[in-house]
């Protein structure tokens, strides 16, 4: 409790020391992204003006917090202490950069998450280095991104407050100051009551429509969302950008867990969970990598074989990999032969997973030979690359202690996200399912048709070139998206280069 007090004294001083010109910029600064925000995101479609906004964003976090000193100095630096806050850059800038190029709808909804997620944690890394060697990257992220930010969203009427009062010429007692005060509380109350009875009743919606019509085509509604969007954008965004001036005041220290298990404690669990993986690879060796050498189980056919269990396998990995991290973490290191012993069995470990991933692996692409190539199933094989890649880096962590275990997984799994949108599945996905075309009866040419723009030029000239009942289907399909797509307007800022392809393909269908 004492810790709070000192902190919130501590936090009034700065507030109290920081110019008025300091703060009216980071004021102005969070009222012009504000506005940005709403122009080129509410009801609007994503598209180069994500990238645009998050230039916007970086310049101005760099000018909000410029007195920090050397560290901001080069933003792109490829030393050694500044790898990693170069890398986070570099891809939000390349992730925020798939919206004017790409339009896949699954991505682009965790892209966003990616984005707003990854420059928080380029702030934070590029503020408090010293910090973030005491505690977790996702702890001091996320503490960024709510408390901290959501703490500060009042500071705006507090500022405002004290400068209205420092202003002689309206005394704070007076009679105009109370009655302002007034109509300012009473202004958004009244706006909430309007929409509500104009929803209640329709004669009084009318008159009011035609009371604010002499002002032109003005829609009420309209003005007071994207005004509640800009004021809750502009706190929000002001709340991120002025807590970086409380730096080293209220930064986590790193817990240290009192939970510390025996070497000889944690050599069963390997040694059991080994024995079960020998006896598991042999059944995955006689039946599934034989070929049809080995028979099958009764009604078991090689897709249905393929398809069962293949997640499980996936969640298999993935806890094995969690029990090596743990086990890395919570082992006392006390005696060396024990511990050697226990490094043995993981390296074990590793190798019986990468045979299930192998496995997994193996499973689906026989599913898909029969049944084709889908998001999921895309993903899913992308995603057991990544773990594959994350256990040869726990490997040679456990065998050498100069490998940042933690680091490392970190910057691969954002190296391979990056790349996970730029290879472009959607088109992957339309140019084998279509391949497979004349193999199999079990394609789904409407669900071909709902993937991205980025498919259409590839469907349309599989249309001109084939005149099979599934080109047909597909024409049809690709007709009505035509019909919505050509029809609707977009603005420059809504600009996006699979969209553009897409529409000039389907101008080819009626040639």
């Amino acid at each position: 409790m004492e810790d709070y007090f000192k902190r919130n004294e501590k936090i009034s001083l700065i507030d109290n020391t920081v110019s008025d010109i300091e703060k009216t910029k980071i004021l102005s600064f969070s009222l012009i992204l504000a506005i940005f925000l709403d122009r080129f995101f509410i009801e609007k479609d994503a598209g180069v003006s994500v990238l645009i906004f998050v230039i916007l964003c970086l310049g101005i976090f760099l000018c909000s917090v410029k007195d920090r000193g050397k560290a901001l100095n080069n933003i792109v630096s490829f030393e050694k202490k500044n790898l990693m806050r170069t890398i986070i850059l570099l891809s939000v800038i390349f992730i925020a950069g798939t919206f004017a190029l790409f339009s896949n709808e699954v991505l682009a909804f965790l892209n966003i998450i990616f984005v707003i997620i990854g420059f928080a944690f380029y702030c934070v890394l590029s503020t408090n280095k010293k910090d973030l060697e005491k505690m977790s990257y996702v702890k001091a992220v996320l503490k960024r991104l709510i408390p901290r930010s959501f703490e500060n969203t009042p500071k705006p009427f507090v500022f405002l407050n004290k400068f209205i009062k420092s202003r002689k010429k309206v005394e704070t007692n007076s009679e105009i100051y109370k009655v302002l005060k007034g109509i300012l509380i009473a202004l958004p109350v009244l706006a909430i009551i309007l929409v509500l009875l104009s929803s209640a009743d329709m004669m009084f919606s009318y008159y009011l429509i035609r009371m604010f019509g002499m002002f032109g085509d003005i829609k009420i509604a309209s003005i007071i969302l994207h005004s509640v969007i800009i004021v809750a954008a502009f706190l929000y965004i002001f709340g991120f950008l002025w807590s970086f001036k409380y730096e080293g005041i209220y930064e986590d220290v790193k817990e240290e867990w009192s939970l510390r298990f025996e070497a000889l404690t944690i050599m069963p669990i390997f040694v059991i969970l080994n024995i079960v993986y020998v006896l598991f690879t042999a059944v995955q060796f006689s039946y599934l990598y034989g070929g049809g050498n080995a028979l099958l189980p009764e009604n078991f056919t090689y897709a249905e074989y393929a398809r069962r269990g293949f997640f499980e396998l996936v969640t298999v990995a993935i806890i094995n990999f969690t029990i090596i991290l743990c086990a890395m973490k919570f082992t006392k290191k006390q005696n060396g032969k024990i511990e050697k012993l226990n490094k043995i069995f993981m390296s074990f470990l590793i190798v019986f997973t990468i045979n299930m991933l192998f496995s997994a692996h193996y499973k689906m692409s026989l599913y898909e030979a029969t049944y084709g190539y889908t998001y999921l199933r895309v993903f899913v094989h992308i995603f057991m690359l990544l773990i594959f890649i994350l256990f040869i880096i726990v490997f040679l962590g456990i065998w050498t202690r100069k490998v940042a275990v933690g680091k490392l997984c970190l910057i691969t799994s954002v190296l391979m996200y990056v790349i996970l949108n730029y290879i472009n599945v959607d088109i992957f996905i339309v140019k084998k399912n279509l391949e497979l075309s004349g193999k199999t009866q079990k394609l789904d040419m409407t669900y071909l048709a709902n993937l991205s723009y980025d498919t259409i030029p590839y469907m349309v000239d599989f249309c001109l070139n084939n005149n099979s009942e599934k080109s047909n289907n597909l024409r049809r399909e690709l007709e009505e998206k035509k019909s919505i797509l050509l029809d609707t307007d977009y603005n420059w800022y809504e600009f996006n280069l699979s969209r553009y392809k897409g529409e000039k393909a389907l101008k080819r269908l009626n040639k």
